[in-house]
C-alpha cells in the first residue's frame, strides 16, 4: 500500500521515507535474532531457513544469505512462510525480537545479531497527519510501540 497516494493513512517502516511528501518519526530500535522451535534441541546443528536470494530485500534476509549461505536448507519466498517453518519446527530463522520473542513456542538461537538493529519509524502523508482521526491512532501506536519498546530492542523476552 503507498502512504504517498494516500491509499493508507499511516505505516511503520524501517526507514525513513524519501519523499518531501512524507512525514515520520523514529519510534524505537528493532533488534533481531535468530529463533527455532522450544522442542528442538540447542545440542545439535540446525538447518538454517532462508529467503531466496530473488525476493531478499530487508536487511535481514540479506543477512542471512550473506553469513548462512551453506547452513541454508530450505529456501522460501516470504517473511510469513519463515515465521510458518518456525513455529513448525522445521528449523533457524531469523526475526524481530518483537516477533520472535512474544511467540511462546519460539526460543533464542544465539544473541541479539547487532548488525541488523535498524530503526522503527512511524509514517504519515505530510499533509494529512494533522487530521484528529489520523493523529489520534498515530499517537495510540506510538503509545503501544514504546510501551513495549524492551521487546523491540530485544532486552524482554515476553509481552506482560
Amino acid at each position: 500500500m503507498n502512504i504517498e497516494q494516500r491509499e493508507i493513512d499511516i505505516g511503520l517502516r524501517n526507514a525513513p521515507p524519501t519523499s518531501p511528501n512524507l512525514a515520520s518519526r523514529r519510534i524505537v530500535d528493532v533488534s533481531y535474532a535468530a529463533f527455532v522451535h522450544r522442542s528442538l534441541s540447542a545440542n545439535i546443528r540446525l538447518p538454517w531457513i532462508g529467503i531466496t536470494p530473488e525476493h531478499a530485500v530487508t536487511r535481514s534476509s540479506i543477512w542471512v544469505l550473506k553469513n548462512y549461505t551453506k547452513e541454508i536448507s530450505i529456501y522460501v519466498s516470504s517473511p510469513q512462510t519463515l515465521y510458518d517453518l518456525a513455529i513448525s519446527a522445521v528449523g533457524v530463522v531469523v526475526l524481530p525480537c518483537f516477533i520472535g520473542d512474544s511467540i511462546p513456542m519460539l526460543r533464542r538461537y544465539g544473541p541479539v545479531i547487532d548488525a541488523l538493529t535498524e530503526g522503527q519509524y512511524i509514517v504519515f502523508h505530510n499533509e494529512s497527519r494533522f487530521e484528529p482521526h489520523i493523529r489520534a491512532v498515530g499517537d495510540r501506536i506510538i503509545e503501544t510501540v514504546l510501551l513495549h519498546a524492551d521487546l523491540y530492542r530485544g532486552k524482554r523476552r515476553r509481552i506482560n
